[in-house]
């Protein structure tokens, strides 16, 4: 994680109001220059060097050091252009290394490196009535394979019908796949694959949730490679190999509002014998053609409405945090959060409130391209093995249960308070001059959907567990945890768990 000459230590650092904390680092404090494409992005890197000036480029910010007293390891200055401000001394240790003095400085992630890559190549047709556009828009095949879950809602509520006959109107044959559960396993993405193959179909169309859709994209990827899916999965027992070939195209018509999946390339799936739930992805698994029709969510349960709903705001949230934001993932996760923030309860209470679910349906959209340029943080990455190890935990429902005490985590941090802030204004907090307001208000809105009161152990989930739990984060979807916005160490993962735990 660090290059050779690299230590973490904690320093000792003045904010811009003047108050101490203590803050996790990186410092070099080495003779010779550091190799600083083995730091993780956006950390704090200073070296300091006797008699000598030096200049390092950290993000937006060039720091220069300068020791004041040669023989003293106790005191120096930095000067920091742009911002001017003194850090205060620490000593470094352990004490072999006398080099010099080191410095932290800490600042609020205000400022973004004008470096960053948007790609979304998927024509979204978004609002009431699209569906009914399909047999117009340009398909990518003659014979589509229609992916649907185990139950009956898109049958019962005529969902399934009415894509049958657009695709009547296209003059396109299909066949139906009826077997996705809501954790979708590698088992049936491998059984919808050979039947793909069997019916020779030559595109994959998702019609339902985000379970069904990221099987739709995983079937379209084992249809056209060889080996098992877990393969080419990067994390846990993944087989970490490469994809040999593209997938076949996918067409994504969502009828929830939750995982973004529609707008972003990820997929999500458990290995049943291990419980691991890991996602992957790449630029061939992006919908060629996605449908975000509100009508097709009013028959959308309370229940599962909230818990979709909170997916898609800690998307955002998660994407508001994440050290590698950029300007245009801030503004998508922005306003999808100020948008569930304004109609989430108000779907969940009255799931026929049509401006509600158009709401909450564009903030998914809206989450999904935050997911893509921006990304998730630990949070996602600390839930999956809740709900990989117990199949019947909502994806969703687990996130709640975890939320208050991680974004607790967060606040009390100091590292990002503005941001916290900014999120408890757009969740409706207009007054938030707090980290932790953000907290309240997210207890005020978990509370309005009927939320807040769930329990790991409702759903099987044991105390003496959660070292697993928080174990399996790591190795599962280790990635995610290098996108905090400072280091979560372990121990403090795993204290994340406990004080959420009921």
């Amino acid at each position: 994680m660090v290059c050779k000459g690299v230590w973490r230590c904690k320093g000792y650092a003045q904010n811009k109001g003047g108050l101490l904390f203590d803050s996790p680092v990186f410092v070099c404090i080495s003779k010779i220059n550091c190799n600083t494409k083995t730091v993780p992005k956006r950390t704090k890197l200073y070296q300091a060097h006797k008699k000598k000036k030096h200049a390092r480029r950290n993000g937006d910010f060039v720091f220069f050091m300068k020791i004041v007293r040669k023989k003293s390891r106790k005191y120096g200055i930095i000067n920091i252009m742009q911002e001017a401000e003194a850090g205060r001394k620490t000593k470094p240790k352990p004490k072999k290394h006398g080099f010099g003095s080191i410095f932290v400085v800490d600042e609020e992630r205000r400022h973004f490196d004008m470096k960053f890559q948007y790609y979304i190549p998927t024509r979204v047709l978004f609002g009431s009535g699209q569906l009914e556009r399909l047999h117009k828009q340009k398909l990518p095949g003659k014979k589509a394979f229609i992916v649907i879950s185990c139950g009956t809602s898109v049958k019962k509520f005529g969902y399934l019908e009415r894509l049958q006959k657009q695709l009547d109107l296209a003059e396109v044959s299909y066949v139906v796949f009826d077997k996705i559960q809501p954790n979708p396993t590698e088992a049936h993405v491998m059984e919808g694959a050979e039947m793909l193959k069997k019916e020779r179909c030559d595109f994959v169309i998702g019609l339902g949730g985000g379970s069904i859709i990221d099987s739709a994209k995983s079937i379209a990827v084992m249809a056209t490679n060889e080996g098992r899916l877990w393969d080419y999965m990067g994390g846990g027992s993944g087989g970490k190999q490469r994809m040999q070939h593209s997938p076949l195209p996918i067409v994504a018509i969502t009828t929830t509002a939750g995982t973004g999946t529609e707008a972003d390339p990820w997929a999500v799936v458990t290995k049943t014998e291990t419980g691991e739930k890991i996602g992957f992805g790449n630029d061939g698994t992006f919908p060629m053609l996605s449908i975000v029709d509100p009508d097709l969510m009013m028959s959308v349960p309370a229940k599962l409405t909230a818990y979709q709903g909170f997916d898609a705001l800690f998307h955002s949230t998660e994407g508001y945090l994440n050290r590698n934001t950029n300007p245009i993932n801030d503004l998508y996760a922005y306003k999808a959060i100020a948008l569930i923030g304004k109609s989430l309860a108000a779907a969940v209470n009255d799931g026929s409130n049509k401006q509600a679910r158009e709401d909450v349906a564009l903030a998914n959209t809206l989450s999904g391209m935050s997911e893509t340029i921006g990304g998730c943080i630990s949070e996602h990455a600390m839930e999956h093995p809740l709900s990989g190890k117990n199949p019947k935990l909502e994806h969703g429902a687990g996130l709640i249960m975890l939320a208050q005490a991680y974004y607790t985590y967060w606040a009390e941090s100091g590292i990002v308070d503005e941001r916290m802030i900014d999120m408890a204004k757009a969740l409706g907090k207009a007054d938030a001059t707090k980290p932790m307001d953000f907290v309240t208000a997210l207890k005020e809105l978990m509370i309005a959907c009927h939320v807040d009161d769930l329990k790991m152990s409702d759903y099987g989930i044991q105390k003496e567990d959660l070292e697993m739990y928080a174990k399996m984060a790591y190795d599962t979807m280790g990635n995610l945890f290098l996108a905090d916005p400072a280091e979560l160490p372990f121990e403090d993962c795993l204290r994340i768990y406990e004080k959420a735990y009921r």
